[in-house]
């Protein structure tokens, strides 16, 4: 398990992803606090995602193939609030998919837990990500948007070739925001 100094950035995997550990604020019967230490340098934007049960993303209605999100102006960090997410990256430099487990109780990384504790799970521009949570989930992704950020693209849907990086737009983003 890695030992990372709480509300401090660790790169876990080089060119793909990092953890921030919460960092404990306070702790009453039954009720927990922590501060979300280490977003809000750079912060652009606080998103609230709810997966319902089975929930996966992204997803082309009509279409059952599980595509990949990947955004060139936008850092994810990702808290889960309530049930498990299951996050699958992929970067060109990394070359291969990884698979992390994320919830409040911690992160698990090809079923190993590497952090237990509530923590972020973040990852850069150029990572391919796309989240399946099986029970439903409750997640709060603080984005980090350089000033190059188009809403228009930054929710591209991508088809990926995991064995060469190669890639294509499945859908543009903007199909998908409200009008």
């Amino acid at each position: 398990m890695l030992s990372i100094e709480v509300g401090q950035r660790q790169t876990y995997i080089e060119n793909l992803c990092f953890i921030i550990p919460l960092k404990p604020l306070r702790a009453t019967p039954k009720v927990n606090f922590y501060s979300v230490e280490g977003v809000l340098e750079g912060l652009s934007g606080i998103d609230l995602v709810i997966h319902e049960p089975g929930g996966k993303s992204p997803l082309i209605a009509g279409n059952d193939t599980w595509f990949w999100y990947m955004h060139t102006d936008q850092e994810d960090k990702l808290v889960v609030h309530q049930g498990k997410r299951l996050v699958e990256l992929y970067s060109k430099a990394h070359g291969q998919i990884e698979k992390f487990e994320v919830s409040q109780q911690g992160i698990k990384h090809n079923g190993e837990t590497i952090y237990e504790g509530a923590a972020i799970l973040g990852w850069g521009i150029h990572v391919f990500h796309r989240v399946h949570s099986p029970e439903g989930s409750l997640s709060t992704n603080y984005a980090s948007r350089l000033n190059t950020f188009d809403i228009n693209t930054n929710f591209n849907i991508y088809e990926l070739n995991t064995q060469t990086g190669d890639y294509t737009v499945a859908r543009i983003g903007a199909l998908d925001q409200p009008k």
